[in-house]
C-alpha cells in the first residue's frame, strides 16, 4: 500500500492519533535502561511508547522481549 493511503486509512481508526516526536524522545531513545538492540527506529518507536506510558502494540519479538516496555498482541 501505498504510504499517504496507509496514513489515510489510519487517520480514519479511532482512538488513533499521530504525536510528534520531540528531542526529549529523541535523548530517550538513546538512554532506554537495559539491553535493546541498535536499530534507530524501533528505539525511538520504543522510547516514545515509555514517554507517553502506552502499550505498544506488536508482535515483534524484539519488543516483547525488552521488560522494559508494555507490550500487547
Amino acid at each position: 500500500m501505498e504510504l499517504n493511503e496507509w496514513i489515510r486509512n489510519i487517520k480514519e481508526i479511532g482512538n488513533v492519533r499521530f504525536v510528534p516526536v520531540d528531542n526529549d524522545v529523541a535523548i530517550q531513545s538513546l538512554n532506554l535502561p537495559g539491553e535493546f538492540y541498535a536499530d534507530p527506529a524501533d528505539r525511538i518507536i520504543t522510547a516514545l511508547a515509555r514517554h507517553r506510558s502506552v502499550p505498544l502494540v506488536t508482535a515483534d519479538p524484539k519488543f516483547r522481549a525488552y521488560q522494559h516496555v508494555n507490550t500487547v498482541w
